[in-house]
């Protein structure tokens, strides 16, 4: 009988074993296993090893089974025996150590994702490096190894992959720089190497990626410019370079990103003015964000035809020029050019193509340059107002200025005769006044253009011996007239504020005396309105400082600036001044972007020179990190930054204290 009894338990082994049909019978071991090979039975044996499975949060079936296609997070083929695996998903499952390199010898597999990204749940993590020869892994085409402590550089051999289409790496310790070769994955379309430690710039091979929809490499060391050539990837939907140490400007070749929703650029060292064309391409985004730069929004025509008064965290700055960083013609021709656009209220000019809304001076309409410097100045006919600005001797080059057939006013400045290479000077029909300053006749009595002609019957020029002696008569086609006196409209020197317990105090002063008025005027949504006036005393025999101290303003930042006024009509507005109220002891603003994944500032802004102290707590009160302690300066601001290390999904509260107890508390919801 007990022969029998072995006989039989060896005939139900072999059919086991060799038999068409698997069973579920237990693992014996792989030298048993036909519904894989061997080596790919192994392979999985090795990754279980490796990655201490037997701490697995679900180990279902493995290295018991004897059917591995069935295991947990493993996906087969269906094809005849033995099969190939295709998938294996092993997601918040408690894997450390390391992956075997043995991966490779899954010559099928399609996807390998082991994301330990979750809500609030602390999993183990793989802390090994990413094994090259995944690289040989022909059919790839989903790597995700995201939230895990990998170490050590990015495979170059990962550019291997042909069928590559989703690469997510993010949220490990990886470092070195970004491959190059990652450039030739054809059919990647979503590409995820954020929170690392990658350092180098971005390779400008990335910008060759056709079918890429998603390219985020935020929260590194990314240094560098933005590639211009990122413009071409035309599929993006998704662009986050935030928290790197991004230089220089933002790209313009970015607005040919037409289909890009997503876009954060925050958090970099990115400096200078939005152009036009950027900021209206910014508001059409669903979701943008460029904080933490030395960005700026311009507050002046033509970018009044925005309607928004922030775009992507950048609020609107009276002191943002476009002329900052502009390579030719030199930054200081850029502003004086500006200056004649805002003095001569540029929009309402009947043409004023480009100017302002790109960073491109030369390619402004009615400016000619050569050499990379401003020659030619003409805007005839044009539809300009207002006074020619001082600073248009900014432009030393200048041969031809012709701003005939606007409506100018006021004085001529006399800063217009330094202008020394004018060979062609027409201020004609216009109606400008006063007296022509010597230095304007005497430039005048020597170029081969001149003409002033038709203008107000105030403008002229005195016959007295500083012009006489230029042996010209008539100057630019004005005789020399016995009857003529200075203008009246003065030229403001100084404008300054100041802000005191609350109150702003605005004090200023003139070039000369004068009868002006002075209305203090205030930008409230988009337009100046009138909040206070000065009158120069009738009796005024020298120039004089003024000043107005205005009351009852709100916290925060505003914008003011000066209009005066001559008996004559004449007008000019002076500089624009952006000045910070305060009632209490600090200000403190909503914390952005809130909620977060990475990090999230909250900006405080001190009124008196006191030490303060911030902290983050949990939503038990527990205290979690100081963000700030010290004393900062009157006006300064502090920017507090809350990072996502260490910290699990849920509801933080940053609060700041006062010198007096006085506190301010800011609620952050981080989201992973």
């Amino acid at each position: 009988m007990g022969s029998l009894t072995r006989i039989v338990t060896v005939m139900l082994v072999g059919t086991c074993l060799h038999g068409p049909m698997p069973s579920r019978a237990q693992f014996l071991g792989c030298q048993y296993i036909q519904q894989l090979t061997l080596d790919a039975c192994e392979t999985l044996e090795e990754l279980y090893n490796h990655t201490n499975g037997r701490q697995w949060s679900n180990a279902s079936g493995w290295l018991r089974s004897n059917q591995p296609c069935d295991w947990y997070g493993i996906t087969c083929a269906s094809e005849a025996w033995p099969r190939s695996i295709t998938k294996i998903h092993l997601s918040g499952n408690n894997l450390t150590g390391e992956l075997p390199g043995e991966l490779s010898l899954l010559t099928q597999l399609r996807e390998l994702v082991i994301d330990n990204s979750g809500h609030g749940v602390r999993f183990k993590k793989l802390t090994s490096n990413i094994p090259a020869v995944l690289g040989e892994l022909a059919y790839l085409e989903v790597l995700i190894l995201s939230e895990n402590e990998l170490v050590g550089t990015i495979p170059a051999e990962l550019g291997s992959l042909p069928n590559l289409r989703v690469l997510k790496l993010d949220g490990n310790k990886l470092s070195g720089p970004i491959p190059s070769v990652l450039g030739q994955l054809d059919r990647l379309e979503e590409l995820d190497l954020s929170n690392n430690a990658l350092a180098g710039s971005i390779p400008g091979e990335i910008t060759a990626l056709p079918a890429l929809r998603v390219l985020s490499l935020s929260d590194n060391l990314l240094t560098g410019v933005i590639p211009p050539k990122l413009g071409a990837l035309t599929t993006l939907t998704a662009l986050n370079l935030s928290g790197n140490d991004l230089t220089g400007a933002v790209p313009s070749e970015l607005t040919s990103l037409d289909r890009l929703i997503w876009l954060s650029l925050a958090d970099n060292q990115l400096q200078g003015p939005l152009t036009l064309d950027m900021a209206a391409y910014m508001t059409g985004r669903t979701s943008c964000f460029l904080e933490g730069n030395a960005l700026c929004l311009p507050d002046f025509p033509p970018y009044d035809v925005l309607e928004s008064a922030s775009i992507c965290g950048l609020e609107r700055d009276p002191a943002c020029s476009l002329c900052t960083d502009v390579p030719k013609p030199a930054s200081s021709e850029c502003r004086a050019l500006e200056q004649v656009f805002l003095a001569t209220d540029g929009a309402r000019w009947t043409n004023s193509s480009n100017w302002l809304a790109t960073a491109a001076p030369c390619d402004w309409f009615g400016v000619t340059c050569s050499s990379g410097t401003v020659t030619e100045l003409a805007l005839t006919a044009n539809n300009l107002t207002g006074l020619i600005p001082a600073t248009i001797n900014a432009l030393p080059d200048l041969k031809t200025l012709d701003l005939s057939g606007n409506a100018i006013a006021g004085e001529i400045p006399a800063e217009l005769g330094r202008l020394t290479g004018l060979e062609n000077l027409n201020l004609s029909a216009n109606q400008l006044s006063g007296a022509v300053p010597v230095s304007v006749a005497t430039l005048g009595a020597t170029i081969p253009v001149c003409n002033l002609l038709g203008n107000d019957p105030e403008l002229c020029i005195p016959d007295r011996s500083s012009y006489r002696s230029l042996g010209v008569d008539p100057i630019c086609g004005l005789a020399l007239n016995a009857t003529c006196t200075p203008g009246m409209l003065a030229r403001i020197q100084s404008f300054a504020a100041q802000v005191i317990s609350g109150a702003v105090h605005l004090s200023w002063s003139t070039d000369r005396p004068s009868t002006n008025r002075f209305d203090a005027e205030i930008k409230d949504n988009g337009a100046f309105r009138v909040i206070g006036s000065v009158d120069a005393p009738a009796n005024q025999d020298q120039p004089l400082a003024y000043s107005l101290v205005i009351t009852g303003l709100p916290e925060g930042q505003h914008v003011l600036r000066l209009q005066q006024h001559a008996s004559n009509g004449a007008s000019h507005y002076s500089d624009e001044l952006s000045v910070l109220v305060f009632t209490g002891r600090y200000i403190v603003t909503a914390a952005f972007p809130n909620p977060f994944r990475h990090t999230t500032s909250i900006q405080y802004t001190a009124r008196t020179e006191d030490p303060v102290s911030a902290m983050l707590y949990d939503a038990t009160g527990r205290a979690i990190r100081t963000l700030y302690q010290g004393t900062p300066r009157v006006h300064q601001t502090i920017t507090l930054r809350v990072g996502s290390e260490n910290l699990v999904s849920g509801l933080y509260y940053v609060r700041i204290t006062g010198p007096d107890g006085t506190r301010a508390t800011k609620a952050v919801l981080l989201l992973r």
